[in-house]
Parts: C-alpha cells; sequence; structure tokens
C-alpha cells in the first residue's frame, strides 16, 4: 500500500515539475518575442513578419494561461495528495525533501 502511494506522490510530482517547466519555456519565449519585434519595429516598421511575430506572441500569452492555470490544479492536487497521506506516515524522508526542491518550498512540510 505504502509503495503504491509513493508512486502516485511521484506521477504528481513529476506532473507538477514537468507543467512548471513548460510554464519557464512560454515565459522566456514571451520575452525573447518581444524582444524580436521590438527590434523589427525600429529597424523596419512596415515588415509583414512583425504581423506574425505579434500572431505567436498572443499565442504563446494564452498558451502561457493555459499552462499556468494547469500548474495551479496540478499544485492543489499535489497538496492535497501531501495533506491527506502525510500524518499516516507513508510518505518517505526522501520524497518529502525531493517536493521541497521542486518549489513547494510555501508548503510546510
Amino acid at each position: 500500500m505504502a509503495e503504491q502511494i509513493q508512486h502516485k506522490l511521484l506521477i504528481k510530482k513529476n506532473i507538477f515539475k514537468r507543467l512548471q517547466k513548460e510554464s519557464e519555456f512560454y515565459t522566456n519565449e514571451i520575452t525573447q518575442l518581444q524582444l524580436v519585434i521590438e527590434n523589427m519595429e525600429i529597424h523596419d516598421p512596415t515588415n509583414y513578419d512583425i504581423k506574425k511575430k505579434k500572431e505567436m506572441l498572443d499565442e504563446s500569452k494564452n498558451t502561457l494561461q493555459f499552462v499556468n492555470i494547469k500548474v495551479s490544479d496540478a499544485q492543489a492536487e499535489l497538496f492535497e495528495f501531501i495533506e491527506e497521506h502525510l500524518e499516516d506516515g507513508t510518505l518517505n524522508n526522501e520524497l518529502i525533501n525531493d517536493l521541497k526542491k521542486i518549489k513547494l518550498y510555501f508548503y510546510k512540510l
């Protein structure tokens, strides 16, 4: 039973980590696209590619919003799971320390 709980926790933790990385990726992409657009507007404000880059930027912003919702949902699900199993002692210290490393520092373990 404890092994199943550990396995489920590991899966939930990995989902959360993957979504955090995805959020970081889109945040960086948005920053890069904004710089490219600004540079293009300075050098050739009539360039058709500016419009396409702005469309890409809008798409990335929309995707980031969606990913952030998923991050929030995954985080809530992970917290609920942790709270449910923390008191019964089925979570080992190694997993608890690993959870702290993935930016769950604001959650008191």
